[in-house]
């Protein structure tokens, strides 16, 4: 039994061993299999792990190090991956294969298939057949391509300078200069190439002659050049007087050869050529010389503080017998009774302290365009007297002097506007001394004495009566000719030419010679409805004139009233026209009256007189110029009735007098931006609205509005829809304040595109006229000077760059100066090559060059004028690519 027992445990040990060895082979035969299928995948992974993070200069290997002492390798810095893919992006497949292989060799043993591929492209590849187990790893590498370079460029380019530039230089009047000789400075740069043209464009009151730096530079005639009321002569200043300015301070004298010696606004503009970048550039600081008067000192003009304004000061350098003030917006900062030559200096403190005591600080006075009045105390500077023609121009007007009527109705043909009218009208009969030619010639001389005193204004109305419509039993009664001219008692079709009984109308004005001009084209007509002409006269100076102003009518008749006005309503024209000038007297209106001709209604005329107006009888012919010279004279003594007239004092203002403000800086850094000035269009409306428009890419440095004002003020400017100049800001009565000229914007008021602008004139906060057809808007802007870096391309080699500049002429430069090749660009039909960074930033610079993208470049410049810096850029994602690497691992 013990044996028996003993066979069992052999037995069972014997399974027992056997099972474990059958175990034992299956768990020996199964990791036997397995484990190369692991081992394969962690080689492919780690391979490409390799090439990923270790870099060719951290290799310590022959072959390697021959590639970099050959120079076939150059950056160093790249991992084995870059390499690799640079060598192929090349089309250097040979060394990529053995650079390749130098590596894996060392790495894979010899029994493992090895595979490296590129975007599919076979680099390297041991030749194995696979039998089992092919393990493929892949890895991205951005900033390379097939056939294209393994890095790229990026360029920025700037001007160091500038072969030329044409641009402006301008000194400019206030509202009202005067009234004597006026002396001016303008500065050009120091290094003008060339004078491209000069204009004086200005309203001036009188013929002058012109001198710059003392030498004789031509004479002008007011009118002549486009000028009137509220309108600008444009006088150009001949060539031949080029010569005659300098660089630095020029100074030029306007000496006034006739009546009325002022410029009611305007500017000296210098067009000129510089090779200096920041010609036209000034500090954050700002001095504004003032005239130099040699007659009788009457400034009005204004000032502006473009940024905070910090400090300030003022020089003044006259000689003056009276008192003299000086106002900036309503406060007076100078007033002083001198004897002679004087000089007064105000400081800052002095003006903070006389400011500060109207409650006004100085961040008040910053940003807007302030008012500036010099001149004497207690004498009217514009004139102070609005005055009305008030003139018959009945057809008797047409008769002769001698008493002979010389004229007979007959049908007349006639323009009116355009309109060929026929009707019946005096006709001469005989050659004679006509009285409105005596009136013509009487009333010049009139004007010419109230317009003496600056200031002073005259309108006209010319009254007949509403001779028209179907009189079916006169010979002839007024149509449109010919077509509706043929009697038709169903419809006659007939015109009533003055159904106000108005002939004609001008507005009150400074303007001697449109006055004249208006004068001198009278017309006689039909009738006599001289309450018609009284009562629009008054009419004119409720629209035109204001309380603080002498009004007067100045009403002259050769014959008496026979139509009615339904304004005063008694029925009979005599009475009517007593009335009529009874009313204008109640208006604070002085009336004047004038008999002429032997068949006046003197009666009439004496009891129309009033309101410190007289009765003047002419009943020869010949006194009429007398008479109206009387009238003149008596005018003038009810306008100064109170003051001294200006024609009789004498002082002067220096050219050495100044208004100094210190402010803030208000512009960003200029550097790398040229400065270029420019005029907009004139608005050509009498609303007035204009355009400003910012192109893109620039920067706005100074903009202002010009407003020829005459004798009115400037009153309100609006700049997309926000009010930056207000004259009410100051006072209600402009009487008493300054007129500018130019009006600044505030840059931040302006928007790169379009920019509205409206500016107005008035003589009071009730009574707006609108502005001049001459106004317009000059500014400068700040152009790039630089262009920043370009995208990255594949080179950056440059070009022979073919330019045409806004004045026609062209260029051919080659940037950089080192390039030696043929290939040809142009800015203006844009032809560059897109894929050569250094174009690509000339190209973008001339653009910035070209302020109104017409392709004609602003500025002219030169080879050496740039400066480019290129980068070279490598491993950018965005270059190129990407490629895609991939390792195989087999057995």
């Amino acid at each position: 039994m013990h044996k028996k027992r003993g066979i069992f445990f052999t037995i069972d040990s014997i399974l027992a061993a056997g099972i474990f060895f059958i175990i034992l082979i299956l768990v020996s035969t199964s990791y036997i299999s397995q484990s190369p299928k692991v081992h394969v995948s962690f080689m492919s992974q780690d391979i490409v792990r390799v090439f990923t993070n270790i870099k060719v200069s951290e290799l310590d290997n022959d072959y390697v190090k021959t590639l970099i002492q050959e120079g076939k390798i150059t950056r160093l810095n790249s991992t084995i991956l870059e390499q690799i893919g640079e060598f192929w992006a090349e089309d250097q497949i040979d060394l990529a294969k053995n650079f390749t292989k130098s590596i894996t060799n060392s790495l894979i043993p010899g029994r493992f298939g090895l595979g490296v591929y590129v975007d599919g492209d076979e680099i390297y590849s041991r030749n194995k057949s696979i039998t089992r187990n092919l393990i493929s790893s892949r890895k991205i590498i951005s900033g390379i391509e097939k056939d294209k370079p393994i890095e790229g460029f990026a360029s920025k380019a700037g001007l160091t300078g500038i072969k030329s530039k044409t641009t402006n230089a301008y000194t400019y009047f206030g509202g009202f200069e005067g009234e004597g000789n006026l002396i001016k400075r303008i500065v050009l740069p120091n290094d003008v190439i060339d004078i491209i043209n000069a204009t004086l464009e200005a309203e001036p009151g009188g013929n002058f002659d012109l001198y710059i730096n003392g030498f004789d530079s031509g004479s002008y005639t007011k009118g002549s050049a486009g000028g009137g009321a509220m309108l600008a002569d444009k006088f150009s200043i001949d060539e031949d007087y080029y010569e005659n300015f300098k660089n630095g301070i020029n100074f030029f004298t306007i000496n006034f050869t006739g009546l009325n010696p002022f410029i009611a606004g305007g500017f000296l503009k210098v067009r000129y050529t510089t090779s200096e970048i920041n010609d036209t550039l000034e500090n954050d600081n700002k001095r504004y010389w003032l005239p130099g008067i040699n007659g009788f000192i009457n400034y009005y003009g204004s000032v502006y503080s473009a940024g905070n304004l910090e400090n300030m000061e003022i020089y003044l350098d006259f000689f003056s017998n009276y008192t003299t003030f000086m106002k900036i917006g309503n406060t007076t900062v100078y007033n002083n009774n001198t004897n002679g030559s004087t000089t007064a200096f105000l400081d800052n403190s002095t003006l903070a302290d006389i400011f500060a005591a109207d409650g006004i600080s100085y961040s008040d006075l910053s940003k807007k365009a302030l008012p500036v009045r010099l001149g004497i105390v207690n004498v009217s500077s514009k004139g102070n007297a609005d005055v009305m023609l008030v003139t018959d121009v009945s057809g008797s007007m047409q008769f002769c002097t001698s008493g002979d009527a010389g004229s007979y109705l007959n049908c007349t043909d006639w323009w009116d506007d355009t309109l060929h009218l026929r009707g019946e009208r005096w006709v001469d009969t005989i050659t004679c001394e006509r009285k409105v030619d005596v009136y013509k010639d009487a009333s010049n001389i009139f004007a010419d004495i109230i317009l003496n005193i600056s200031g002073n204004k005259i309108g006209l109305v010319d009254y007949t009566n509403y001779y028209g419509g179907c009189h079916w039993f006169w010979s002839c009664y007024v149509c449109e000719y010919p077509n509706n001219c043929g009697w038709n008692w169903a419809n006659p079709n007939c015109i009533v030419p003055f159904p106000d009984s108005i002939a004609r109308t001008n507005d009150l004005t400074i303007d001697l010679i449109t006055m004249k001009n208006v004068i001198d084209t009278t017309e006689t007509w039909w009738g006599t409805c001289t309450c018609c002409g009284i009562n629009k006269a008054v009419e004119i100076l409720n629209e035109q004139s204001s309380v603080a102003r002498n009004k007067s009518l100045v009403v002259m008749s050769d014959g008496e009233a026979n139509h009615i006005c339904a304004e005063q309503g008694t029925g009979n024209a005599k009475q009517d026209a007593i009335q009529a000038a009874q009313d204008a007297c109640g208006q604070g209106i002085s009336v004047f009256t004038i008999g002429f001709g032997a068949d006046v209604d003197a009666a009439a005329l004496q009891a129309m007189a009033c309101g410190g107006g007289t009765y003047n009888d002419a009943t020869d012919t010949s006194e009429l110029e007398e008479v109206y010279k009387e009238i003149a004279g008596e005018i003038i003594e009810l306008t100064y009735e109170t003051q001294q007239p200006s024609v009789t004092l004498t002082s002067h203002l220096n050219p050495t007098s100044y208004i100094q403000l210190n402010y803030s800086e208000v512009s960003s850094l200029v550097f790398g931006k040229i400065p270029l000035s420019f005029e907009t269009d004139r608005f050509g409306n009498n609303i007035t609205t204009g355009i400003l428009t910012i192109p893109e890419k620039t920067t706005i440095f100074d903009a202002k509005v010009t407003s020829y004002s005459g004798d009115k003020w400037t009153d309100n400017f609006v700049v997309n829809n926000d009010q930056v100049y207000k004259l009410t800001d100051y006072n209600d009565d402009y009487s008493v304040l300054g007129d500018p000229y130019i009006v600044n914007i505030p840059v931040e008021n302006l928007n790169t595109g379009t920019n509205n602008l409206i500016i107005s004139t008035g003589i009071s906060p009730t009574n707006n006229t609108g502005g001049s057809l001459d106004d317009r808007a000059i500014y400068t802007l700040l152009i790039n000077a630089f262009s920043d870096f370009s995208a990255v391309v594949a080179k950056s080699e440059g070009c022979n760059w073919n330019v045409r500049y806004e004045d026609s002429t062209t260029d051919s430069i080659t940037i950089p100066t080192t390039y030696s090749k043929n290939d040809i660009c142009y800015y203006e039909n844009a032809t560059y090559e897109q894929d050569d960074a250094m174009d690509i930033v000339i190209y973008n610079l001339f653009e910035n060059l070209d302020v109104d993208k017409d392709g004609l470049l602003d500025l002219k410049i030169s080879e050496g004028n740039f400066n480019i810096e290129t980068l070279t850029i490598s491993k950018v994602p965005s270059l190129w690519g990407p490629a895609i690497v991939e390792v195989r691992v087999w057995e």
